[in-house]
């Protein structure tokens, strides 16, 4: 069977950065098992799925634009030290900012300027082409419910 939409897939792989350094590797914990077309992966490599059987290996590499996006300098901030939770924030630390809506947006500290601290809501791949070496373990059709049809059972009458 060949990867598709409505298909399970179970794949392993290794990601490379553009100076070939190892990100992402599933081989370090387990095979990565997600539905097809349903987003879970990064628009460039899905699509780029398409097609491959169990056993199939095979090396893609995606644009920034078609993985996680170009960088975007307006989802990088300054905020004043006073701003945040009084903790030691060192480059590289990441931390979730709660929103108006409840939702955490994740930010990077990326420096500081005095008592300024510049924080980045980019993802951390974005802006990076990367190399996905792919192994597909499994393909397997997604079992939908069985639906039985509910019969109508009459309203109560009032009498």
């Amino acid at each position: 069977m060949e990867i598709a939409e409505n298909t399970i897939i179970t794949l392993n792989y290794v990601v490379l950065n553009e100076k070939q350094i190892i990100i992402d590797n599933t081989y370090a914990n387990s095979p990565l098992k997600f539905i097809y077309g349903k987003g879970r992966l990064p628009p460039g490599l899905e699509i780029r799925l398409k097609g491959l059987r169990p056993g199939d290996k095979k090396k893609i590499i995606i644009p920034a634009d078609q993985g996680y996006g170009r960088r975007n300098k307006d989802l990088i901030i300054k905020v004043h030290k006073s701003e945040l939770p009084e903790e030691k924030y060192q480059i590289g630390s990441k931390f979730r900012r709660i929103n108006v809506n409840l939702k955490g947006d994740l930010f990077i500290v990326k420096g500081y300027i005095g008592d300024w601290i510049c924080l980045d809501k980019n993802h951390p791949l974005a802006g990076i082409d990367l190399t996905y070496n792919v192994i597909i373990i499994a393909v397997d059709l997604v079992k939908l419910p069985n639906r039985k049809t509910v019969k109508e059972q009459p309203c109560l009458k009032i009498i």
